[in-house]
């Protein structure tokens, strides 16, 4: 099971406490609901369609044409448990299910069942989050059997990869596979025929088919969560729900924690040798402690007055992506008219996770606030109580305060989410993106790199270089990395891996399900032509400081490598804008610092030197176009019917300007239905 592959084991019939009588329909004759149904259903595959039941209704119309995801009859359920042999490892809620350290309101429900017949299928998907499924067949009638198609955990992108062309989502389970398709594949597919008795294991994030065949098929279903699943569904399957909009079913922060938090006071009484379970629990420990050092990472705000709510029972969820939400959240804040626009379906204010938050999702008003349920020093605690349990002698190098945490370099979605939050609050502002013709961005839709000077939107760094915002958003300003990450001239292995998953995400972004009532769209989410949903935000009621300064963190790292020098011309009020030059008066050759060189001051001349005329002459100054040389060309060229334009008055003209104004904006609107059009060509 450890190397991903299925499993088909034949003969379960032949274990301990099978009952093949209690596995039957016929006792649910007189049974719960339920359980009539299912009875009803089962008669329905034996019957003709036109066999007719008490309301005068046919059994064909009265039930659906396959009972998937049906509850589990609590008959069926004890049988289940009562059978014997190594089975019993694998059961629901079994010590090698991890939901169980999850507490009982939170745990997901997984056991079920699904009763079909001849053509009845599931279609092509993967279990949530990385969990591992168990398939029984209990019960057939009829010569009734299952074909099963199956991938290896390993060739999990390379089935995204395979059907991304044919704009096929395997987390929505909505396309039926072909036998044709799956043939001319990069990737093994396992084929299994399942009848009665026979067991399915489905590993993580294996993509799987089912087709029903025959007369009746009766299969008993569940999903447990290992070690494994919570690391593969950290650093695989959340980015990708995140943007796709997936809900998570299995709070897989919230168990990650409770699972850190128990076997660490397990292990603290037990020590980490005094048994083989003990052995194993420790291995496990040590497994999750570099996903749980993902987790604080992605829960780190620079911003320590952000308040907490000390709630840590509250089990709330994402109104946008449907992800748990584990600590970092953010809430609606608006007390306007449109306040009653901005709740959630259960009646309360709309609350998004950070992921959200970073990619420019909002509620409808889009005035939000960040809120924490958990103080960020107790989980680091946590983290290092476990470190310290797995260390032994060694402890004080496993234990980290929370800039060594942060210098592992995992991704801090939640501090990226605190930035576009300090963008929201400066005035709105309408700016160029350099790429795609140039085309207008809103301010908080993209990001500056320092080294060619360009302002680049999260669209663009999407499609250019398979990059999330949150990776702009993070990256040093004081390297060179941002400029080779929009140029697509760095490698993917000296990224991280979390944000490469999110960068692959975006590329998808266009199949997300639609934004939910209430709330608004990110950068990524197309509307109904294919565009992005963004909007300027209102202005903020807790607007930012008029001056924006880079986060404290990485305030000091640029300090840290500048000069004394350097430094004493910045804070004299001295900028560097020039380029260093060589005793001949050329630039030096690959010397790219800046060198400082004083402001004109009003009191007098300008120090700098001066240039040579003859080596630096300079275009001489034009004005613009006047109004009816533009109107004259909106004519010839745009074919636009334009009145006369107010002629010039003494002391100006109001008309005049106003003239102006609508002759701009008949400008900009030309402009965007261009950009529109240029982005629909790039498959936006």
């Amino acid at each position: 099971m450890a190397s991903g592959v299925p499993l088909l084991v034949y003969g379960c019939t032949e274990l301990e406490g099978w009952d093949e009588e209690a596995f039957g329909v016929e006792r649910f004759m007189n049974g719960t609901d339920s359980e009539r149904d299912l009875y009803r259903y089962a008669q329905s595959v034996r019957a003709p369609p036109a066999v007719k039941i008490e309301d005068g209704s046919s059994v064909e119309s009265a039930l659906p044409a396959y009972l998937k995801d049906y509850p589990c009859p609590p008959s069926w359920e004890r049988q289940l448990h009562a059978l014997q042999g190594p089975i019993q490892t694998l059961m629901p809620l079994s010590d090698s299910d991890m939901t169980t350290y999850l507490p009982e309101k939170a745990r997901p429900e997984t056991l079920m069942c699904y009763i079909g017949r001849q053509g009845t299928r599931t279609a092509l998907h993967r279990d949530r989050c990385a969990s591992e499924g168990q398939n029984l067949m209990a019960h057939t009638e009829g010569g009734g059997h299952s074909l099963w198609l199956l991938t290896e955990t390993a060739d999990a992108d390379k089935v995204s990869r395979h059907f991304n062309s044919d704009d096929v989502v395997v987390e929505f389970e909505h396309h039926e596979a072909s036998l044709d398709e799956l043939a001319h594949a990069d990737f093994t597919v396992y084929i299994g025929e399942q009848r009665t008795g026979d067991f399915i294991y489905v590993p993580s994030r294996s993509t799987h088919q089912v087709i029903n065949r025959g007369g009746l098929t009766c299969k008993i279903a569940w999903s447990r969560m290992t070690a494994r699943s919570l690391t593969l569904a950290m650093a695989e399957d959340l980015p990708i729900y995140n943007i796709l909009r997936v809900p998570e079913i299995y709070r897989v922060k919230l168990l990650l924690h409770q699972v850190v938090l128990a076997l660490t006071a397990q292990l603290t009484v037990t020590g980490t040798l005094a048994s083989p379970i003990a052995a194993r629990n420790a291995k496990t420990l040590e497994d999750l402690l570099p996903a749980y050092d993902q987790l604080i990472s992605e829960e780190w705000l620079e911003d320590d007055d952000v308040q907490v709510t000390d709630n840590d029972d509250a089990l709330l969820v994402c109104d946008s992506c449907g992800q748990d939400i584990f600590s970092v959240y953010w809430q609606c804040d608006g007390d306007g008219e449109d306040d009653d626009a901005c709740k959630g379906t259960d009646g309360e204010k709309i609350l998004l996770c950070s992921a959200c938050y970073a990619i420019g999702r909002t509620c409808a008003c889009r005035v939000m606030k960040p809120l924490a349920l958990r103080n960020l020093a107790e989980l680091v605690n946590a983290r290092n109580a476990a470190a310290v349990v797995l260390a032994g002698d060694d402890r004080t190098e496993r234990v980290r305060d929370i800039e060594g945490i942060l210098a592992l370099n995992h991704l801090a979605i939640s501090h990226a989410a605190e930035q576009i939050y300090d963008k929201r609050r400066e005035p709105a502002k309408q700016i160029t993106c350099h790429y795609l013709n140039y085309h207008p961005i809103w301010a908080v839709e993209g990001h500056f790199c320092r080294r060619c000077s360009r302002r680049v939107c999260f669209r663009c760094f999407a499609r250019i270089a398979r990059v999330h915002a949150a990776e702009v958003l993070l990256m040093p300003f004081e390297t060179d990395d941002l400029h080779r990450l929009h140029r697509d001239e760095m490698d993917v292995s000296e990224r991280d891996a979390r944000a490469v998953r999110l960068g692959e995400a975006v590329t998808r972004a266009h199949l997300a399900r639609p934004p939910p009532p209430n709330t608004a769209g990110g950068w990524y989410d197309p509307d109904e032509d294919g565009e992005s949903i963004s909007a300027p935000a209102p202005p903020h009621p807790h607007p930012a400081p008029s001056r924006v300064r880079a986060p404290k963190r990485k305030r000091e790292l640029r300090d840290e490598e500048k000069g004394d020098e350097e430094l004493a011309w910045e804070l004299s009020g001295l900028r560097t804008t020039r380029k260093r030059r060589s005793t001949e008066g050329k630039l030096t050759n690959g010397d790219r610092r800046a060198v400082p060189v004083p402001l004109t001051s009003r009191a007098g001349p300008s120090t700098r030197p001066r240039r040579s005329v003859t080596n630096h002459r300079r275009e001489p100054e034009r004005d613009g176009p006047s109004l009816e040389e533009i109107r004259e060309q909106g004519i010839e060229i745009l074919g636009w019917d334009l009145p006369e334009v107010p002629p010039h008055e003494e002391g100006g003209s109001a008309e005049r300007e106003e003239y102006a104004e609508k002759l701009a904006g008949k400008l900009m609107q030309l402009f965007a239905e261009q950009h529109k059009a240029a982005s629909r060509l790039s498959g936006w």
